[in-house]
């Protein structure tokens, strides 16, 4: 993922990508420690070239903080810090998502409500490339499965076969 991303090398060979990209990486996607969720989004709308309102509105309607929505990221929970950065990302209309594990934050609530909105995300704006090691999640979205081991792909296709191996090797 960080190689299609940008963000580092690929060993060997070449990386071609054909689309805009997103990459979403832990809970911060460039947030500022002294602003507030609201101060950040206006400012990554502008990065992004996004409509601030309509981002700023989805994105505090998505996370459901409440008054921490105006308090410094620094200040909030992992979680609230998961919640806006995940609906920041999600906010967004890239053609390639890219997202590493970032759904493992949040009580089962807020799993569920991310799964639904990366599902919406992924039936309307095109691919998304997720690195997980949820193996209920894959079952609920994934339309396709690749498996690594020791950094070799081993298995790319059907979901069901990807997810008994990924279980064998595990």
């Amino acid at each position: 993922i960080n190689a299609i991303a940008g963000k580092m090398r690929p060993s060997h060979g070449s990386i071609l990508v054909q689309g805009t990209t997103v990459h979403l990486s832990g809970v911060n996607p460039g947030f500022d420690q002294n602003l507030s969720p609201r101060q950040n989004l206006l400012w990554l709308s502008k990065i992004y070239d996004c409509e601030p309102d309509s981002v700023i509105s989805s994105v505090e309607d998505f996370s459901d903080i409440g008054e921490a929505f105006d308090r410094p990221i620094r200040t909030l929970s992992g979680g609230m810090r998961g919640r806006v950065g995940f609906g920041f990302a999600t906010s967004l209309k890239p053609q390639i998502l890219l997202i590493d594990e970032v759904l493992g934050v949040g009580d089962p609530s807020f799993k569920a409500k991310a799964t639904n909105r990366l599902e919406e995300m992924m039936r309307n704006t095109g691919i998304v490339l997720l690195s997980t090691h949820s193996v209920g999640l894959v079952k609920s979205i994934a339309s396709r499965v690749a498996v690594l081991e020791n950094g070799k792909l081993v298995h790319d296709g059907d979901v069901d076969a990807g997810l008994a191996l990924y279980s064998a090797i595990r």
